[in-house]
């Protein structure tokens, strides 16, 4: 299990509201500095879209409302992860 992808769901909101992409990054970066590691926005997106093809999440490109493409994480993810 990739260390990322496990900040990453951890991230994420129990409840399931969608997530602006660069507000997700600006948390998992965060989380990573806690851990005194960065993360280059390249590396975020490659582990993005490694759990989008796992079916942890999704990513809506473009959502009425918001900025940046939003992430909402599933059930699937949660369990996955052990964050729920």
């Amino acid at each position: 299990m990739k260390f990322t992808n496990k900040i990453i769901m951890s991230c994420l909101p129990i409840d399931q509201k969608p997530v602006e992409l660069n507000g997700l990054y600006f948390d998992v970066s965060m989380t990573f500095a806690d851990f005194k590691k960065e993360i280059s926005y390249a590396s975020f997106e490659e582990s993005v879209e490694e759990l989008s093809l796992e079916q942890c999440l999704v990513v809506f490109k473009n959502k009425a409302g918001f900025i940046s493409p939003v992430v909402v994480a599933t059930n699937h993810g949660f369990a996955k992860y052990g964050t729920k």
